[in-house]
């Protein structure tokens, strides 16, 4: 049976996929877009049961479709990416599977006619199409696909973003040379270091072939230069590499590194990992005392993180007198072993949101936090704090009417059901 014939069989599917119109909001296109993924989805069955082109039929098609209706649906929850998403691994599947040689110059030559297409919208969507078809390169058509990247990058390269452009035409060529000419692949990446993506595929081809002597030094200068972007990246490599190499000293010295230095959440990982390799080594306590002096000296917040990682209340509230406001996420944490600490640092913290505040939004955050100091058992401290309050402002009205309703809600819903503004 020809491939002509083969999809004549799926031409119910592929209909379907032929949506038009227009898309007046986000519930309309995300209806729209969830049918393409599912239609996506159910190709991946037809590649399962070695129906591969029909599957990528189905995949390439609705690709398209998804990117020709993104252009003009008016989408905000990502309903198009998970088409995007899925039609891509539909795609890729189809080209790894087993299939004859027929079978692949097929979906090559669609892949490089789709990737001119109108439909295929921006330089992104090209560019899967072309990398895709990079599984499929042979010395036959190695030239089509080079023709067929010079034409798209000719075009685009003169647009805006030409630099990124520039990039995304050079990891392409990384994709070609890892097919086509493989022995040449790490030649090619050595080139290009100073494009990011290229970087990173050569750290995590040094660490995989365990070269990690030259992985670390790429790591470390990509660490530098990109932390600011794709710091997780970078920080993961040294780590691995580092743990690789059994060089627990420099290994430390990262996670220090990371811990006072680094604005991701990456770095309470750090400590984590810091703290178990101190305690094996039987020197936490005195590796804690240090990183704590340390942490109160120069970085005051990172002080206080850690106090409550560890759960350290006492030396926490202290903390807490140079930055009474944090109460408001935290006093749940300790109020039963230090309630009247607690209810002070509210007290504290309320009265200094009082003396900026000026709108009722502001009033209604002022007496949600006294409903919390309610809450954790500090009605008589509450009440005496709406007492001070209302002292303190009397030309406040908007003021006193949130304070007597939260001083009505320990009481009742009414609070809680009233339309805050």
């Amino acid at each position: 049976m020809t491939i002509k014939e083969r999809l004549n069989l799926i031409k119910d599917e592929l209909s379907a996929i032929s949506i038009s119109g227009n898309f007046p909001n986000c519930s309309t296109a995300d209806k729209v877009f969830d049918k393409l993924t599912a239609i996506a989805e159910g190709a991946k069955k037809h590649i399962a049961k070695g129906r591969t082109v029909e599957g990528f039929a189905i995949g390439l098609k609705v690709y398209l479709k998804g990117k020709a209706l993104c252009s003009k649906a008016d989408t905000s929850s990502g309903a198009w990416q998970d088409t995007d998403v899925t039609a891509i691994e539909v795609m890729e599947a189809a080209v790894l599977a087993p299939g004859d040689a027929t079978e692949r110059e097929y979906m090559f030559s669609e892949l490089l006619k789709s990737a001119t297409k109108k439909e295929a919208y921006d330089w992104d969507g090209r560019f899967e199409l072309l990398r895709i078809a990079t599984k499929l390169i042979t010395a036959k058509n190695n030239k089509q696909w080079l023709d067929k990247l010079a034409e798209i990058g000719e075009f685009h390269c003169k647009q805006p973003y030409s630099q990124w452009k520039q990039y995304s035409k050079i990891l392409l060529m990384a994709e070609c040379t890892l097919h086509f000419e493989p022995a040449a692949y790490v030649s090619y990446l050595d080139a290009h270091l100073d494009v990011e993506e290229i970087r990173k595929r050569r750290v995590e081809l040094a660490i995989k072939n365990g070269e990690l002597d030259s992985a670390e030094k790429l790591a470390l200068e990509g660490f530098k230069k990109y932390q600011k972007f794709s710091h997780n990246f970078w920080a993961e490599s040294l780590v691995e590499i580092y743990k690789k190499s059994r060089q627990i000293e420099k290994l430390l010295a990262f996670f220090e590194e990371l811990l006072f230095k680094s604005m991701h959440s990456q770095k309470y990982d750090a400590y984590d990992e810091m703290k178990a390799i101190y305690t094996e080594q039987g020197v936490w306590a005195a590796e804690y005392k240090r990183i704590l002096e340390k942490a109160f000296t120069t970085h005051r917040e990172l002080y206080i993180s850690i106090l409550e990682r560890e759960q350290d209340w006492e030396h926490y509230i202290e903390a807490l007198q140079a930055s009474p406001k944090k109460i408001y996420d935290s006093g749940k944490k300790f109020v039963k072993e230090y309630p009247a600490r607690v209810y002070a640092l509210y007290r504290i913290a309320i009265l200094s949101d009082a003396e900026t505040a000026n709108n009722r939004k502001n009033y209604y955050w002022i007496a949600k936090h006294i409903k919390e100091m309610v809450k954790l058992g500090g009605i008589a401290e509450a009440e005496a704090l709406i007492d001070e309050l209302i002292r303190l402002y009397p030309n406040r009205p908007a003021m006193i009417d949130e304070l007597e309703l939260a001083s009505q809600g320990k009481r009742s819903k009414a609070w809680d059901n009233r339309r805050r503004w």
